[in-house]
């Protein structure tokens, strides 16, 4: 069988979702540690405005989908 599964991300404010994706996600977290200060300053904001434009009313939901496929081996 094959499943398109959601797990949404959900925060309240766009800083601290991209702080904990920074922070939490490897290949985000080298980006920004290899930047200068100006230019992780940059991409904070960016970030920052990304994960705002999901905003919906007092929260920001942001998808993240994924498939499960499940077989039996014979």
């Amino acid at each position: 069988t094959i499943e398109e599964l959601d797990i949404p991300q959900l925060g309240e404010d766009g800083t601290e979702m991209w702080r904990f994706f920074r922070d939490n996600f490897g290949p985000s977290f080298t980006l920004w540690n290899s930047f200068d200060a100006a230019a992780s300053t940059e991409l904070d904001t960016t970030m920052e405005a990304f994960f705002e434009g999901y905003r919906s009313d007092d929260e920001i939901s942001v998808e993240r989908k994924y498939i499960v496929i499940t077989g039996v081996r014979r």
